[in-house]
């Protein structure tokens, strides 16, 4: 049985043979520098597909989104705090019926309106249960 050892250096002996030939050292940096092409490449159709989605969703571009954040002071337009929490960015924040937009909301602010579907007696029942104790 051949040792564990043994087949650890073996491997070790090929894999300082092939990164020393000149044609595997040319085939890394071609494949790295088309690595780091596909990573922008695809950071720029994340960038477009955002740019998208606000318009087409919202009617708001990125800028218009971060122009919203400053007046909001940076900070989520319930809670206050500064840090998007839960999952993903700022959400933007619109009535489901006019389309119109509201704010900017963390991502756990968004969730508990949505949770009590935008209805203010709900907001207000939850208030009140919350004062009871």
């Amino acid at each position: 049985m051949v040792d564990k050892i043994e087949v650890l250096e073996r491997k070790r002996a090929n894999s300082k043979r092939l990164r020393s030939n000149p044609e595997y050292q040319q085939y890394e940096k071609d494949y790295s520098r088309q690595y780091r092409q596909s990573v922008k490449v695809k950071k720029q159709r994340v960038k477009n597909q955002t740019r998208y989605d606000l318009k087409r969703k919202f009617g708001i571009t990125p800028e218009q989104k971060q122009e919203m954040l400053e007046n909001q002071n940076y900070a989520c337009a319930i809670c206050k705090t500064t840090e998007p929490r839960g999952r993903g960015d700022w959400h933007v924040d619109h009535n489901h019926t006019t389309g119109k937009v509201r704010g900017l909301l963390c991502a756990l602010c968004n969730v508990g309106l949505g949770s009590f579907k935008d209805q203010p007696l709900f907001l207000q029942s939850a208030i009140d249960y919350l004062n009871r104790n």
